[in-house]
């Protein structure tokens, strides 16, 4: 096999990828000089290799002479284009000058290479010594060395360009100039050891990989476009690569066919091999190029779009988070975690504008100042940190190590700013990134505004809530403390009244009656009674919480009750009416609820009048009813609404009817520790009627 041919169609697919990538950049270039000349430097690269490739297969001198100068202007047009572009990258601006003072001595010696009367083509040059009776591309006769020496010293004047005050720059652009020189430097050793050192051992069938070295500083500058966006071109040089890879691979196919075919046939003047190698060929590119370039965008999309992201989909998780978060603090976090795995940057921080130090959390600086609503609202718009003017807000930006700045808008007010470092591949923000913030920009301030409102309620509510919470613990200490004044003092006075009562029972015995004696006893009976009810009410407040309670069938309790005030009712020509349904239960304490019953009953035979009918009912609806109702004197209208207020008696039955105004609060208070309530109509002479309601079991 001829390894030869192999290695030239090699080099030949890598000068028609220079071609086609350089055509794809000038359309591209818009207005870009060093992409410009980036670009002339590929074309020229180009041409040199194909220019070699085709010298080599030429079968005529006048065509070998022909493409080996093509081939040696286009190399010195390579270089040329590789010091400007190198120049341009580092100094900006109008340099016609320079560039003018360059091309003269490349102008000058392509004219010489180009007019060079040859009649053979061998190379004896007495400087290098070397002779070949083959020729090779690219050098011609014994003025090469001056040719070489040229070309690398427009190679040097490259490199001094790229590398002027190489450690003041920063750290993005040295790293795009190494990948550079990376590329240029193994490009010139590659071609030294094949076009010079080789050729010297007598090895000079790789020569036309020389050129094609070059390829290595087109790939260097392609990764540092990928890696650090170099000439800020990276869909352009993808479209580029990937349009060039078609273009190569389908040259590549045919060139190779051909080989094959020309291998296995033996036709030397290859009509019948070139037509077949065609015809597949071009069914190639017909059916196979859609389903090449999708492979190819695929594989270029790894390389240049490593942090690339879909954008709806992206959008779509930071909608998802706003409207489905509502804490603030877990917002803010998720919002940012999920910024900093879509753009791949560092921390972001979020900073709030607030108007006092606990209306919610924030991140602060030490710069508060950055926080005040001037310099907040003074941002509208995404803004680069190096187009900020506000000191104030560029020491925020320092402090934070933020390249963005994004206001976070609700209605018509800035609430806040998200701080947006640089990303971890040291890449711009792309257009794609700055409408995506936009987005987050608008929806983020909304939903944190919210966030942040239902933060400060449910903080107010705590704060209320603990404030009820105190209130309600001082006010059953007071409660507490006022039953226990209650009982102590009622069972202090209960002494002295048991002693002053035996004394005047002692009176009664060895003395003759004594009508003030009487009325003293009945006044130390009606303070018996007032401690007796104030000890009742005392330890039923203290059972609250703690009263055992019990299955308690309550028309057996209520009969048992009537059985025993029968006697005073058929004393006082009382008659009792019963309207008790049978088997009511409810859950409560026996003790008490006698007593409640009783206090009922005996205030409707205290002031009964007129028919002297007292009417109990026990029923069983959505709750136990128990009714007493009574013909008595009845309850004035404006009485009504105090009647069951400790020491609270009723205007009409004051004066005629004694008591201690504690039995109907008595009465409320088991109720509400039964869980049921007590209430009361009345029609003054007509009869009061008292309701209790009870839950059922």
């Amino acid at each position: 096999m001829d390894y030869r041919y192999l290695i030239e169609i090699f080099a030949a697919l890598i000068g028609v990828f220079c071609v086609a990538l350089s055509f794809v950049l000038l359309m591209h270039w818009r207005g870009k000089k060093d992409v410009g000349y980036f670009s002339f430097s590929i074309l020229s690269a180009g041409f040199w290799i194909l220019s070699v490739y085709f010298a080599d297969i030429s079968t005529d001198l006048p065509n070998l002479v022909f493409w080996t100068k093509i081939a040696s202007i286009s190399a010195l047009f390579y270089v040329f284009f590789f010091v400007i572009f190198s120049y341009s990258f580092r100094h900006p601006g109008k340099n016609w000058k320079i560039y003018f003072a360059l091309i003269l001595p490349i102008l000058a010696n392509s004219i010489y290479l180009y007019k060079f009367p040859l009649d053979q083509v061998y190379v004896v040059d007495p400087f290098i010594n070397f002779t070949f009776d083959r020729p090779v591309g690219g050098i011609l006769s014994g003025n090469f060395s001056l040719y070489l020496l040229l070309f690398l010293i427009y190679y040097m004047i490259g490199y001094v360009a790229l590398l002027w005050k190489y450690g003041t720059l920063p750290l993005r652009t040295r790293l795009q100039i190494k990948y550079i020189l990376i590329g240029t430097s193994i490009s010139i050793i590659a071609a030294a050891l094949f076009d010079i050192l080789l050729p010297l051992q007598g090895v000079d069938y790789l020569y036309a990989l020389g050129p094609a070295c070059t390829a290595l500083l087109i790939l260097s500058t392609v990764y540092a476009i990928a890696k650090h966006n170099l000439l800020e071109i990276k869909v352009v040089i993808q479209r580029g690569v990937i349009y060039s890879l078609l273009i190569a691979i389908v040259v590549g196919f045919y060139l190779l066919l051909l080989f094959i075919l020309r291998s296995v046939y033996f036709e030397p003047t290859g009509k019948t091999t070139s037509l077949v190698s065609a015809i597949i060929t071009t069914l190639l590119g017909i059916f196979g190029a859609p389903l090449l370039e999708r492979i190819l965008r695929k594989l270029t999309d790894k390389i240049f779009y490593k942090e690339r992201y879909d954008y709806s989909k992206a959008v779509a998780e930071l909608v998802r988070i706003l409207n489905e978060e509502i804490e603030f603090e877990a917002l803010v976090n998720q919002s940012k975690n999920a910024l900093q795995k879509i753009l791949k940057t560092k921390t972001i921080h979020f900073l709030f504008l607030k108007s006092n130090p606990d209306s919610m959390p924030f991140e602060s600086n030490e710069n508060q100042e950055l926080l005040s609503s001037e310099h907040i609202q003074s941002i509208r718009q995404i803004l680069p940190t190096d187009e900020l003017k506000n000191d104030i807000l560029l020491s925020g930006a320092k402090y934070y190590s933020a390249e963005l700045i994004v206001p976070l808008v609700a209605g018509e007010k800035v609430i806040g700013l998200a701080f947006i470092p640089k990303k971890l591949s040291g890449e711009k923000y792309s257009n794609q990134d700055i409408d995506l913030l936009n987005v987050f920009s608008f929806q983020a301030g909304v939903a944190l505004e919210k966030a942040r409102l239902l933060w400060e309620v449910q903080k107010y509510s705590n704060e209320l809530e603990q404030r009820v919470e105190e209130r309600t613990s001082r006010i059953q200490q007071l409660q507490q403390e006022q039953k226990n004044f209650m009982n102590d003092i009622s069972h202090s006075l209960q002494t002295p009244l048991t002693v002053i009562k035996g004394e005047l029972d002692f009176l009664k015995m060895k003395s003759k009656p004594i009508k003030e004696l009487g009325k003293f006893e009945k006044s130390v009976d009606e303070i018996s009674r007032l401690i007796y009810n104030l000890l009742k009410l005392a330890k039923i407040e203290m059972q609250d919480t703690d009263l055992k309670k019990e299955r308690v069938n309550l028309n057996t309790l209520l009969n048992d009750i009537i059985e025993y005030l029968d006697v005073l009712c058929k004393t006082n020509n009382i008659t009792i009416v019963k309207n008790i349904q049978p088997e009511i239960y409810i859950q409560g304490n026996p003790e008490a609820l006698e007593t409640l019953i009783t206090n009922l009953t005996s205030n409707a035979i205290k002031y009964i009048a007129n028919k002297k009918i007292i009417t109990i009912t026990l029923e069983k609806t959505d709750h136990v009813i128990l009714s007493i109702k009574d013909t008595g004197i009845g309850i004035e209208k404006e009485d009504l609404k105090y009647i069951f207020n400790r020491f609270y008696r009723a205007g009409v039955g004051k004066s005629e009817v004694s008591g201690t105004g504690l039995g109907l609060a008595i009465c409320k208070k088991i109720a509400q520790n039964h869980g049921g309530d007590i209430s009361v109509e009345s029609v003054p002479k007509k009869g009061t009627t008292f309701t209790v309601r009870f839950p059922l079991i």
